[in-house]
């Protein structure tokens, strides 16, 4: 019951938080099939963007997200992987590239190089377990917007952080150095032929010279085929290795993100509350409460490095009126604010009259304050 009631209490929330970013989103969403009531000036925009960044931000970090510095992202979209696709990002191309990522871990990928005889070899490489995006694209050079000034919202899994760039909307596929010495050898060996033969004929007879030129001009389209060829294959596979690590879009983003930083946010309480309920015959400061909550996932589930947000979660347990904070003295005389969890049945009461308190005997919400 105790569960069910804070989870219920939780997302109760959150509905208004989504709501509430939805109609933020709603004017820059590119999915958008509806007509705006009133479209917003430009200052409008601004103001209404800039508090979309910031909600998105809080949102995201309320569901334990990490945003990426300029320095973090600058190395990362530097970075080259040795196996992977080769791509290019001009930052230049975007307004804002706002990148968020929670989990980095290590792990294996397969690939398959020239080196090693073009048979798969595992390559050990760090990973972004979920990787979040938020992208407005600069305007236009005229001072002109697009003719929809839109905002894109991305989510994605299992991110190698070296190909972190290709994440963005707009990214230059590069050719590795072994497929341009093949495209080039193919351009150059076809065409070699052709123009010796073509230089005898002009010699020769016009006739055997308009018949070799067909054979050059056969042979230099060849060549431009067999460009584009390895530039489709390129797009191909980029196009099929984000298609699996694509988790959502736009407004399914936002609603997802919504969705995980509720969970997290009961996650965190949940933890506290255990451990301060089935261990309330000790006092717990907030500085050995974290330390006992990481100790117990490591016992529980084996899960080192990590960092409990145990302000966070005291917070929560505070506003919702589910524990008490006391002074009392420490050994050495000086004040020790301690968290006493309140027992489960005064618990389940403060929950339940909460929910009487809200709305009003007519079914109307109360107005908080």
């Amino acid at each position: 019951m105790f569960l069910e009631m804070v989870r219920a209490r939780f997302h109760f929330e959150f509905v208004d938080e989504i709501q509430s970013l939805m109609r933020l989103y709603d004017p820059f969403d590119p999915d958008r099939d509806t007509q705006l009531l009133e479209e917003l000036s430009d200052e409008q925009r601004e103001e209404a963007f800039a508090e979309l960044r910031g909600r998105y931000e809080q949102l995201l970090r309320r569901g334990n997200y990490v945003k990426l510095n300029r320095e973090q992202l600058l190395a990362c979209m530097e970075s080259r992987n040795e196996f992977g696709l080769s791509v290019r990002v001009n930052l230049d191309d975007y307004e804002v590239l706002d990148v968020y990522y929670r989990g980095i871990r290590p792990a294996e990928q397969s690939y398959r190089t020239w080196k090693s005889g073009f048979r798969k070899r595992d390559v050990s490489v760090r990973m972004f377990s979920r990787v979040a995006i938020l992208v407005r694209r600069r305007q236009a050079r005229k001072g002109k917007r697009p003719a929809r000034d839109v905002v894109l919202m991305k989510l994605f899994k299992d991110i190698v952080l070296e190909d972190l760039k290709m994440t963005s909307p707009e990214v230059r596929v590069q050719m590795k150095l072994f497929d341009k010495v093949k495209v080039g050898g193919t351009v150059v060996g076809g065409l070699v032929t052709p123009i010796l033969k073509l230089l005898t004929a002009a010699i020769t007879s016009w006739i055997a010279f308009v018949v070799i030129l067909g054979g050059f001009a056969a042979a230099f389209f060849k060549g431009v085929f067999s460009f584009l060829t390895s530039k489709t294959k390129y797009m191909q596979t980029l196009s099929s290795s984000l298609y699996y690590k694509n988790l959502a879009n736009n407004v399914s983003a936002l609603t997802r993100l919504v969705d995980a930083a509720e969970a997290e946010e009961v996650k965190e309480l949940l933890l506290a509350y255990y451990i301060l309920y089935s261990e309330r015959d000790r006092d717990y400061t907030m500085e050995e409460l974290d330390a006992r909550v990481e100790a117990w996932l490591k016992e529980q589930f084996d899960l080192p490095l990590v960092d409990f947000e145990v302000d966070d979660a005291v917070r929560k347990l505070v506003d919702k009126d589910l524990i008490e904070v006391r002074e009392q003295p420490a050994d050495d005389g000086t004040p020790r604010r301690v968290l006493k969890a309140l027992d489960l049945p005064v618990a389940l009461d403060r929950l339940d009259k909460w929910w009487d308190d809200y709305f009003s005997p007519n079914g109307g919400c109360r107005q908080e304050t």
